[in-house]
């Protein structure tokens, strides 16, 4: 979905929007989000941050996949038909397109869930305490009932919304068949089929690009810093296993949980891709070095050997397990979206490859292990990211990460010559438009059950409201007074027995 935005004459083009509903899932009892470039969840600890974090990568690794398959599933249709011997103009596009999506995701949707939320069943995710869980997006509605699942949950929201353009699809469908007619007659041969679906894929991809809000998701958990501290242990044990299942020698891996399973496999995994940008890079490179104090590198082993990450500082080169908590924290960022990596012999690669366009990068708290400052400086890289086409959600608990943002979002009210004055790093892309932000606030509720809603924060003219952080600072604030009466009270009773003590004496 796209969403016309514009503010203070800036012209924006559409920006890509998600719509996520969720019912019932885990802590979450309710949620209709609106999944933007730049996504923000907050909220207290235990309140379904991550959880809706990682539905959304769900989704979106799980539309990617559609994208591949849905093209093989219209043609599974359209062949059937054809086979049948009845007219292509019989055959309804839009139904075919609704049948075919709802298919492939009936396929893979509920697997993808087991697999990244790490449970038995999906009626593990079902709130306590609810009888169902229901989640509806991109036109489809999956719906788990305690003790009933099965193949028939999986439904087409009904009509009157159409996010994946069946109408328009149709239409283009229609006027596809009608010119196979002319070429085929009414039922194309098998030896046409493969040019006819030549037609139709076509057609189908750059429709397919319009729906799907990013192209890729990495999901970059909470533990980062531990998972990479003991990332070369585990390189080492995935040379093992592979050896293992040559036949070499026997081994056994305990498992990790879906998501910390997914980002390993994805670091293990990871190589540098030809392309770069040269000017995004070198900004990421600056910013990057500002944090850290130098820079991180992918050591690609020989065949046969893991996979080492370094940090390079000013002359000294460590493996990522003796640098700083902070650099494992930010290093994923690094990797996912400019990688640096170089093999050790005989070829180099540039430092960075920017390599993030379209992009959702999902990050667990990102700022854990950074202090203020840093905090701060990696929520401006996060918004240079967002102007050069990655889309960004996080789950914060960060009164700093929140601010910078809403700082950001005034910045995306001013005029170039402000945003330039106001960038630290580029020149004038650490801004983020006000129609390119969403906040959600997990806000609780709930006797029996303890529950949560994500509720909207609005974005003011004046920036994001942060109600909730502010009633911690007052309370925090109120604390205080009340202590410091209370001390003040004692040091001058203190002193006046003392002062009495001393009339006393004297006398």
């Amino acid at each position: 979905m796209m969403a016309k935005c514009g503010r203070r004459g800036e012209k924006t083009g559409d920006v890509p929007v998600l719509d996520v509903k969720v019912r019932n899932l885990g802590p979450v009892r309710k949620a209709d989000l609106q999944i933007k470039p730049f996504t923000v969840f907050i909220g207290p600890n235990n309140s379904g941050k991550s959880y809706l974090a990682l539905m959304v990568h769900c989704i979106i690794s799980n539309a990617v996949v559609i994208q591949r398959q849905l093209l093989y599933e219209v043609e599974r249709i359209v062949l059937s038909h054809v086979r049948s011997r009845r007219k292509l103009l019989d055959l309804g596009p839009e139904k075919c397109l609704a049948d075919a999506v709802v298919e492939t995701w009936k396929r893979t949707f509920p697997d993808r869930m087991v697999e990244l939320f790490a449970c038995e069943s999906l009626e593990d995710l079902v709130s306590v305490g609810a009888s169902s869980m229901t989640v509806e997006t991109l036109g489809v509605k999956l719906e788990i009932a305690k003790g009933n699942i099965g193949e028939d949950q999986l439904r087409v929201v009904p009509e009157g919304r159409d996010p994946w353009s069946l109408r328009e699809f149709g239409a283009r469908m229609k006027k596809m068949f009608k010119e196979a007619e002319k070429v085929f007659g009414k039922y194309p041969p098998d030896r046409g089929l493969s040019s006819f679906m030549m037609l139709v894929e076509r057609e189908l991809g750059p429709f397919m690009q319009k729906i799907i809000f990013a192209e890729s998701s990495h999901y970059l958990p909470a533990g980062k810093c531990g998972i990479l501290s003991s990332f070369e242990v585990l390189s080492a044990a995935a040379i093992d296993l592979l050896q293992s299942a040559l036949g070499w020698k026997e081994l056994r891996l305990p498992a990790f949980p879906g998501a910390i399973a997914e980002f390993i496999q994805a670091l293990l995994m990871h190589r540098a891709q030809s392309g770069s940008d040269r000017r995004v890079s070198a900004v990421l490179e600056n910013i990057v070095k500002d944090i850290t104090g130098g820079e991180v590198r992918l050591l690609s082993g020989q065949r046969g050997k893991p996979v080492e990450i370094k940090f390079i500082g000013e002359g000294y080169e460590i493996p990522i397990r003796r640098a700083s908590s902070s650099i494992s924290e930010i290093a994923p960022v690094v990797f996912f979206v400019g990688l640096p990596e170089e093999r050790r012999a005989p070829i180099r690669f540039p430092r960075y490859r920017f390599r993030g366009r379209e992009t959702l990068l999902i990050i667990e708290e990102p700022e854990a292990h950074l202090d203020a400052r840093n905090q701060v400086l990696f929520t401006r890289l996060l918004a240079f990211l967002v102007r050069n086409g990655v889309r960004v959600l996080i789950t914060t608990h960060s009164d700093y990460v929140l601010e910078q943002v809403s700082n950001l979002v005034l910045c995306g009210m001013q005029d170039e010559k402000t945003k330039k004055k106001f960038a630290r790093f580029t020149d004038g892309q650490e801004y983020v438009l006000p129609e390119e932000v969403s906040v959600y606030l997990m806000r609780e509720g709930g006797r029996k059950h303890r529950w949560f809603d994500a509720v909207p924060v609005e974005i003011r003219e004046e920036g994001i409201a942060a109600d909730h952080m502010e009633e911690v600072k007052a309370q925090l604030y109120n604390e205080f007074v009340a202590l410091w009466e209370l001390q003040h009270a004692k040091t001058a009773s203190a002193q006046e027995t003392e002062e009495r003590d001393q009339t006393e004496q004297a006398e």
